[in-house]
């Protein structure tokens, strides 16, 4: 544990340094603090608590100097540059191109029977008329994919 130094508190001295220096980190802290005839470190923790008490975390807002005394705003003063929080997005199956071609390796076992398989089937016509409308240009497709959709489901009800 840190042995209590007579005269002003680490905190406070922290404090009073960062106020007057508010881009100071722990390091420029510690320096000062030694220079100051007191021994001890000064942990990280401490710095960024107050840091943090003062306002002077995160990004900072863009300020504006007064102009030459006139009392008008003057030109904006540079801070760092605020970034955005980045888009959550959906994982993209398949390749850039559109589906991902999946080659037929013979009949899959049958455990939902027919109906089953024809449902799928249509889910997949569905998806790719979908994925044509989303690209664009390929109306003449969609419109005979539409067809064989029809077709099908209407063997589907016989």
């Amino acid at each position: 544990m840190a042995t209590k130094t007579a005269g002003q508190s680490k905190s406070a001295f922290v404090r009073d340094f960062i106020g007057k220096n508010p881009t100071a980190n722990r390091k420029s802290v510690e320096q000062a603090w030694h220079e100051a005839g007191h021994e001890g470190p000064i942990s990280s923790a401490l710095v960024s608590n107050l840091r943090r008490e003062l306002g002077l975390t995160g990004t900072t807002q863009r300020r504006v100097r007064p102009a030459d005394g006139n009392g008008a705003a003057g030109a904006p003063v540079a801070g760092p540059k605020a970034s955005r929080p980045k888009k959550r997005r959906r994982r993209r199956k398949g390749k850039a191109g559109g589906a991902e071609a999946t080659p037929i390796s013979g009949p899959k076992p049958s455990t939902g029977g027919r109906a089953k398989g024809l449902a799928e089937i249509e889910e997949g016509i569905d998806r790719l008329i979908i994925k044509l409308m989303a690209v664009g240009g390929f109306e003449g497709i969609e419109h005979e994919l539409r067809k064989v959709r029809r077709l099908l489901y209407r063997r589907f009800q016989e």
